[in-house]
């Protein structure tokens, strides 16, 4: 998304400082954490918030659509790998509260 800004900004003539450059990278970490359920959102929300035009961005749909399925697999195994590593650490304590509150769960309704 920050290299699709770029060029946006680029093709409108829009010169990137230092501080603009900074902005853009938060922006674009805060799309991407907030809007991962809506196609193409992150990319106009970057947009707007840099005062470039919406729509410019439909030179980057095509891209982007197909860019997006990628970004979205990459989400899902990241996802996948927390949960992971989470159990991971988290397994022999679990067991050990199981066992330690085995007695609270009445599965016989005695």
């Amino acid at each position: 998304m920050a290299a699709a800004a770029t060029f946006i900004a680029q093709l409108n003539g829009v010169g990137m400082s230092f501080l603009r450059v900074i902005g853009v990278s938060f922006t674009v970490t805060l799309a991407a954490m907030c809007s991962a359920a809506v196609p193409s959102a992150g990319l106009i929300l970057v947009l707007t918030s840099m005062g470039l035009p919406i729509k410019d961005a439909s030179l980057l749909l095509l891209a982007d659509r197909i860019l997006d399925r990628i970004r979205e697999s990459i989400n899902v195994v990241g996802n996948a790998f927390g949960a992971v590593i989470i159990n991971h650490h988290v397994e022999k304590d679990l067991r050990a509260y199981d066992v330690l509150h085995a007695d609270d769960f009445n599965l016989n309704g005695k």
